[in-house]
């Protein structure tokens, strides 16, 4: 009997316990849903309060920069359209939307229902009778404002084209512009046509593009969801708002300077200096840094498949896109934007050196693509389009790449297109450094030094003969070269070969030819070949064979290994197998031909064509 108060105490300390967890777990469970909800903003009406009938308006820039209003009904509530992703479907009407429907550009507008934000304009059918829209929900698009900023510059892997090496492409100039012609696509950017819900199409707007060029680029962008659209800037009299607030037109600039390539659309929501816009991906990136600024609309074209605003961007910027996610994009007034500096000067045909400065975006995927367009933009604008034309990429062109060493440009393309050449070859460079397989890059800037003419250099090797047919070690053959330069008379250069004097006796091969052809006739001997580092890369980069001039190639059958980018020849074939197994690609790989000598010859013309002779080494002591 002793013991039964205490075992009582303990019973009634552990009913006490017991209902004191419940009610722990009752007011973490309260504090919860408060916490949840208090994550909302009075001025958010979150997807799970809207309803079917609920009436409001929209906001959003149809003339200059001022806001208008316009109605807007609830009229459906799409759950998991995707998954943890829901649709509202709003019709909309009002003097603004009547005659043009959901217009591109409109990607952002801010509804409301009261005074209380629902969420964004995002979605429309095209060849739509009504003005009916899809709206993403606010509270999404905020989930992408709460990411921050994230390490910008790796959105993709960029597509490459095939070669043995990494640097193959660049001996394949024509390739290259077809590649870039359908960059966007290959890189998964495409947007299917269906007859269902879709994003509105993000107008991008080209300043200091000509017609023809955009009529080149706007297939691959329409198949990406992106709207071409020719454009200027805003202009000292036309002002775009200094300020974004919910409903401004916005501004994404991809490209700024003298050539600027922006995306437009609305802001959605603002909390001090974030804020957020658009209610869909721009190109879905990730984090990223995008200058941001505002837009000037001009006017709004209505049109039967899809309505879109003619706008302009503003010259000043208003801080930078951090994020691009799938419900929108998420950017700080206050940040300033990570950007590559591109410098051009052109000499040639005008009085003076023409200068042309932009900054791009930096990201491994989009950053190739932008310069290949701004670049044919600048050349189009100055220029001309299409023709014949000639482009020295002048010693002094470099690529700057942080902690290595400078990419040298100094090329020369001639030829109907010879600006997408041009444009091509520097944009792909950037592509190999930026999506090399060994570490993060960084390009710090790119200086472009060019000599451009109204006219055709090329000439073809049309004849290749030597005096002697044998030789000794450290004699000198003389060797004759015919070039026939287009629409121009033969020219004949003959000069003295020398023969290395430790060449043992056997048979030479003599190729003579341009950069380009030689180079892919190595790599056909050599088999695949993949640089062991950066550094390694950039080496290769810069021993691209320039078209300029004409090479001499002496090689003789070798039982070599190419072996992290040294040469092992002559190698006992027994030695040769054990250095290549079991790889069978990569840094290792078999030789066939050893080259002995390699002179080249500076011409005025971008050189074509190919021969090759045989040539007898002789014992010297016969």
């Amino acid at each position: 009997m002793s013991f039964s108060p205490p075992r009582l105490e303990w019973q009634r300390h552990g009913s006490l316990r017991h209902i004191s967890i419940l009610c722990l777990a009752f007011l973490a469970a309260a504090l919860s849903t408060l916490g949840a909800s208090a994550l909302l903003a009075d001025d958010i009406l979150p997807f799970s309060e809207v309803k079917v009938g609920m009436k409001g308006e929209g906001r959003s820039v149809f003339q200059g920069n001022e806001i208008s209003r316009f109605n807007a009904e609830v009229i459906g509530v799409m759950e998991n359209i995707a998954p943890k992703r829901n649709l509202i479907l709003v019709r909309l009407s009002g003097e603004h939307v009547d005659r043009t429907g959901v217009q591109e550009g409109m990607s952002g507008s801010p509804i409301y229902v009261g005074d209380r934000v629902i969420g964004a304009v995002a979605y429309s059918w095209p060849f739509s009778k009504e003005a009916i829209a899809g709206v993403t929900p606010i509270e999404e698009m905020l989930e992408v404002q709460r990411r921050g900023s994230g390490a910008p510059g790796r959105s993709r892997a960029a597509p490459l084209l095939p070669g043995a090496t990494p640097i193959s492409a660049l001996t394949r100039p024509a390739d290259l512009v077809q590649h870039f012609d359908h960059y966007l696509s290959l890189g998964g950017l495409r947007m299917e046509a269906m007859a269902t819900l879709r994003p509105i199409p993000t107008p991008l707007l080209f300043s200091g593009f000509s017609a023809t060029l955009l009529g080149r680029l706007d297939p691959d962008l329409a198949a990406a969801g992106l709207l071409a659209v020719q454009a200027g800037s805003a202009g000292k009299s036309k002002r775009a708002s200094d300020t974004l607030s919910p409903g401004s037109a916005m501004a994404v600039k991809l490209v700024r300077g003298d050539v600027e390539i922006s995306a437009v659309g609305t802001v959605t929501y603002r909390d001090g200096d974030r804020l957020i816009g658009f209610g869909h991906p721009l190109l879905n990136l990730g984090p990223t840094s995008i200058p941001l600024a505002g837009a000037y609309v001009h006017s709004v074209l209505p049109s039967l498949e899809s309505s879109f605003k003619i706008a302009s961007p503003a010259a000043d910027e208003i801080g930078s896109i951090s994020q691009d996610r799938t419900v929108g994009v998420a950017g700080n007034i206050a940040a300033p934007p990570r950007l590559i500096p591109v410098r051009v000067e052109m000499t040639g045909n005008t009085p003076r050196p023409d200068r042309f400065a932009f900054d791009v975006m930096e990201d491994s995927f989009l950053t190739p693509y932008l310069l290949y367009a701004a670049l044919n933009g600048i050349l189009s604008s100055a220029q001309k389009d299409l023709g014949e034309a000639t482009l020295r990429i002048l010693e002094g062109s470099v690529i700057k790449v942080e902690g290595y060493d400078d990419i040298k440009l100094d090329n020369f393309f001639s030829g109907d297109f010879a600006s997408f050449y041009t444009s091509g070859t520097v944009a792909y460079i950037s592509l190999l450094i930026l999506n090399n397989e060994y570490r993060p890059a960084r390009i710090s800037g790119i200086n472009l030094n060019l000599a451009y003419s109204d006219e055709r250099r090329v000439a073809r090797v049309e004849r290749v003969w030597c005096g002697r047919e044998r030789a000794r070690p450290g004699e000198k053959v003389p060797l004759t070269v015919t070039l026939q330069p287009y629409r121009g008379k033969e020219i004949t250069r003959t000069f003295e070969l020398n023969i290395p004097e430790e060449l043992t006796p056997g048979k030479l091969y003599l190729q003579v030819g341009d950069g380009q052809t030689v180079s892919r006739k190595e790599e056909q001997a050599a088999g695949e070949f993949h640089p062991k580092d950066l550094a390694q890369l950039i080496w290769l980069i810069n021993h691209v064979r320039a078209n300029d001039k004409l090479y001499v190639i002496l090689t003789r059958p070798d039982n070599g290994v190419l072996l992290q980018g040294a040469r092992m020849p002559d190698l006992p074939p027994s030695k040769a197998l054990v250095m290549v197994r079991p790889q069978t690609e990569g840094n290792y790989l078999r030789v066939g031909f050893r080259g002995i000598a390699e002179e080249s010859i500076p011409t005025d013309f971008a050189i074509e064509g190919y021969k090759t002779l045989t040539l007898e080494v002789e014992d010297p002591n016969r």
